[in-house]
């Protein structure tokens, strides 16, 4: 058969076809009612076979036959496949005598087809098929005969035309409930009495309630909430909401149910009649409880991020202000104790003692409140790098050393010089330190401490032992409390009451535990554990550095006296000032040097800001520089080092030790 031009795809080919996927009758499965089409049209025209065919992009499907057995027929052969495209009515009286057709495989055989004759079966406006009848014997069909095919396929065609608007409203059906099930966790219908008549979805799985056993119940008088789950103030319920046979979307009610109460959000329409009467609800229904939760969660998160951000900004703003004095006095009292060509007579040295020691606790106060805010808001990164664990110990005993003489209490350490602990090199010392101080204050004359350490498997295990005063069991419980010092204050014991706070929180930092043991009159016991590290070299010593140019960039006079004052114990270091940022950067830019303090707050531009501009210069880009500030906060040390600062260091710093530290920057060069 010669192919037909009209055969080709066209938009409303691809509509034809979703007709006929939709009608989903191209299974082979037997339908009765075409079938019964079928045998009164082979009857009615005297036909040795009549057909219902469906033609889809493939073949000519026959769905009910008579007289034939084949279920189908390649399209490019299907005869079926030119009577769509032709007229309402389609027949050709002499297969054999047409060109089109003389050589067909059914119709070039001495039993072949020598007649066809069918009528269109249209639905939506598309020809989907036919009512066709065969024979082997040419002519036309008789008129009546043709008046009876046409009435057939006319009745075949409606029927096909009411399968596809069933299936199309069984489709529109099946995408109301997704889109009801994608709106809510469940489905539900009220009658007039607001009774419920209909459920659908996962009212079951969500609240434990069997939606067969609510049939025909009464809806509940679930409380209105708000937003977060309370009860609305003016009060209200559900079903005063229904009572006003009006539209609503997203109320959150209350629902009190197996699985507890939920908090439900709905949405409904109203139902009326032709003649208005009110019918019912319909509506859909979501569990929002776990967002309301998760909702309340974020602002509360939101609210304590707002409280540590005001609170971090407070301390920031408090410490500058202490410290900024601080150092000057703290300074200068160093400054005076070091004069060896004025010493001072031996009543002022001791005021001027008294004068150090108040302005050293109120640092050490300051800087403990401090540290434990970082700590306790994650503000501080210590390491996990394996130390020996000796020399820590040795450094931590050095600058307590004096303050057990006095105390006339002997120091013992005995640690194993190969022994390694896996921690934070600083936040080690200051354990340490802490502990160590503790057991020499509360210890009495004669008094002994006893820091030892060994491996227990994983672990490493520190212990701090005393002879002191010990504590009372109601005492020890309160031990790691912020301020609570046991009765010290009492005592006249110097403290701030943080030091066990710090040890607490330092230790948990490094993954380990700390806890204590007491006896009133007898002493105390305070062991920590940190991990082990499988093994670790010693940290190498850091070599001397040949004498260097130093610049300071710093507006008050007292800071930059004091800076001069103690330069003058390393006579081969030249130290020089700039005043301002402009001055810092043309001195640096000028004189080359291999250091620079930045004070943090300048009269013309801020450390960041001489920063970024020595970085940029290609004569300064790579000078080493250390920011200079009395704001202690975590903050602003992360801030500018990751600006790219080398250092911070906080004011008051401490003279004794500002010399080796200014060598340390400048070894790093």
């Amino acid at each position: 058969m010669q192919s037909d031009p009209a055969q080709a795809w066209t938009p409303s080919e691809s509509e034809r076809l979703e007709v006929l996927r939709m009608l989903d009758l191209l299974d082979g499965q037997p339908v009765s009612t075409l079938d019964a089409l079928v045998q009164a049209a082979r009857a009615a025209t005297g036909r040795r076979i009549a057909l219902v065919s469906l033609v889809d992009d493939q073949a000519a499907h026959h769905v009910s036959r008579d007289g034939l057995d084949t279920l189908s027929t390649p399209k490019a052969l299907a005869f079926c496949s030119l009577a769509i495209r032709s007229d309402e009515f389609y027949e050709i009286s002499d297969l054999r005598a047409d060109p089109r057709f003389a050589q067909h495989p059914l119709v070039d055989t001495a039993q072949g087809l020598r007649h066809y004759a069918a009528a269109q079966l249209r639905v939506d406006g598309h020809a989907l098929g036919t009512l066709c009848v065969l024979d082997h014997e040419p002519g036309p069909l008789p008129l009546q005969a043709r008046a009876t095919l046409l009435c057939l396929a006319e009745a075949a065609a409606q029927w096909l035309d009411l399968q596809h608007r069933h299936r199309r409203l069984e489709n529109q059906a099946e995408r109301l409930v997704d889109l009801v099930r994608a709106a809510g966790d469940w489905a539900w219908e009220s009658d007039e009495h607001d009774r419920l008549i209909w459920i659908d979805g996962e009212l079951l799985r969500i609240t434990g309630l069997d939606p067969a056993e609510l049939l025909g119940q009464p809806m509940q008088r679930e409380p209105l909430v708000d937003g977060g789950g309370q009860e609305l103030p003016q009060g209200g319920d559900l079903l005063q909401v229904l009572e006003r046979r009006q539209a609503f979307s997203r109320l959150v009610t209350a629902m009190d149910c197996p699985r507890g109460r939920l908090l439900v959000s709905r949405s409904a329409q109203p139902v009326f009649d032709l003649q208005g009467r009110f019918r019912g609800y319909r509506g859909s229904a979501r569990d929002i409880t776990a967002r309301v939760e998760r909702d309340k969660l974020w602002r509360d998160r939101a609210a304590l991020e707002a409280v540590h951000r005001s609170r971090s900004a407070f301390l920031s703003r408090v410490s500058h202000e202490l410290r900024t004095p601080l150092n000057a006095i703290l300074g200068f009292t160093q400054l005076m104790a070091m004069d060896t060509q004025h010493p001072l007579a031996a009543p002022q040295a001791q005021r001027l003692d008294g004068v150090r020691r108040a302005g050293q606790h109120l640092l050490e106060l300051v800087d403990d409140v401090l540290e434990v805010v970082r700590l306790g808001q994650g503000g501080r990164q210590l390491a996990s790098v394996a130390l020996a664990l000796a020399p820590l110990a040795t450094r931590a005993m050095q600058p307590l050393q004096a303050m057990a003489d006095l105390a006339q209490v002997t120091v013992r350490v005995d640690i194993d010089p190969a022994l390694q602990v896996l921690g934070d090199e600083a936040g080690i010392g200051q354990v340490l330190g802490h502990l160590l101080s503790n057991a020499i204050k509360y210890n009495r004359p004669g008094g002994r401490v006893r820091l030892a350490a060994s491996r227990q498997g994983p672990w490493v295990r520190l212990t701090v032992e005393d002879t002191g005063i010990g504590l009372a069991p109601g005492e020890l419980q309160q031990l790691f409390q912020p301020f609570q010092r046991a009765g010290a204050e009492r005592r006249r014991v110097p403290g701030s009451g943080l030091g066990l706070v710090l040890v607490r929180e330092l230790v948990g930092a490094m993954r380990g535990q700390v806890d204590a043991t007491s006896t009133a009159g007898v002493g105390s016991c305070f062991s920590v554990e940190l991990p082990a590290p499988e093994g670790a070299a010693a940290p190498a010593t850091a070599q001397p550095r040949p004498a260097r140019r130093v610049l300071y960039i710093e507006d008050e006079p007292l800071n930059v006296l004091l800076m001069q004052e103690v330069f003058k114990a390393r006579p081969e270091w030249e130290l020089r000032v700039g005043r301002d940022g402009e001055e810092g950067l043309t001195l640096a830019q000028s004189w080359q040097p291999h250091l620079a303090l930045i004070d943090m707050n300048l009269p013309d531009m801020n450390g960041l800001e001489v920063l970024r501009r020595l970085r940029a210069d290609e004569r300064t880009r790579t000078l080493r520089c250390v920011a200079l500030s009395a704001d202690a906060m975590s903050e602003q040390v992360q801030s500018a080092r990751a600006a790219g600062f080398d250092d911070y260091w906080t004011k008051p710093i401490d003279l004794n030790h500002l010399l080796d530290a200014v060598g340390r920057a400048i070894d790093g060069a």
